[in-house]
């Protein structure tokens, strides 16, 4: 015999609904969020995990704060803010090289040698 799924309970309708409103209002901070809808962080994992149109939602107000985020950052950078620039040329500019570290691609082999000079003489 086939298992039927229950309906959800209506608080916890409420408590989701409640917790994508939280969400919205702390800019994405599940804490807060969580907190706001009265429940714990392994119930939200757990609606996460079980409930598709939860998760969707969820990921929904993600984009949507990173878009604000964006446009924050956009603000900032028309407003001739250094630090605002040298933030997007980092994380958008990497191909044409705007970046504090460098990368490299390797193939083949590669010798290591390993030089105790630092450690402790063994006794």
């Amino acid at each position: 015999m086939k298992k039927r799924n229950k309906p959800e309970q209506k608080r916890t309708v409420i408590k989701k609904r409640a917790f994508i409103s939280g969400l919205q209002e702390k800019a994405g901070n599940i804490s807060k969020a969580c907190e706001a809808a009265g429940i714990g962080r392994t119930i939200f994992y757990d609606w996460l995990q079980k409930d598709k149109a939860f998760a969707a939602r969820f990921n929904e107000v993600n984009e949507a704060i990173i878009d604000w985020g964006e446009d924050a950052l956009k603000a900032r950078i028309q407003m001739g803010d250094t630090t605002a620039i040298i933030f997007f040329l980092k994380t958008k500019g990497k191909a044409r090289g705007y970046v504090e570290r460098q990368e490299f691609d390797h193939s083949g082999s590669i010798n290591l040698i390993v030089s105790n000079q630092f450690l402790p003489k063994q006794k």
